[in-house]
């Protein structure tokens, strides 16, 4: 097919291109840390959208950006880190940007003194949503 996949999962870029702005996060480790759920982009979309959530936080200081990259609707062909946290870093809107890790359930990123763990995915009202401290 000329269609190619579904998919589109870098959390980096959906940041600077500004889509889903009003579910964006910006966390500053060791003063505006996170403890919350973060859902897949396609879970925003439609009637049933869950809005009390994140869909991208970004670590300011390390310039990472983390989202879950669930494996539904726009992006239910997603080949690799399906239904993970996904980290990329990239240092401006026009910059490469680069996969930094992928956390499944209870595996922890590190960098430094910064921590980011999944602590865990569940699902509610139909969305799943992975927990994310930060």
């Amino acid at each position: 097919s000329d269609e190619g996949q579904i998919m589109c999962f870098n959390p980096a870029k959906i940041w600077y291109f500004g889509w889903y702005e009003n579910h964006h996060y910006s966390a500053i480790p060791g003063n505006q840390s996170y403890d919350n759920y973060l859902v897949g982009f396609d879970d925003m979309q439609g009637r049933n959208r869950d809005t009390s959530k994140d869909v991208i936080v970004r670590v300011q200081s390390k310039d990472l950006f983390i989202m879950y990259n669930r494996a539904i609707g726009s992006n239910k062909e997603v080949e690799e880190d399906k239904n993970k946290v996904v980290i990329t870093k990239e240092t401006s809107k026009s910059a490469k940007s680069w996969w930094q890790g992928s956390l499944g359930v209870g595996q922890t990123y590190t960098e430094g003194s910064l921590v980011i763990t999944n602590c865990g995915i569940d699902s509610v009202d139909g969305h799943e949503r992975a927990h994310v401290i930060i």
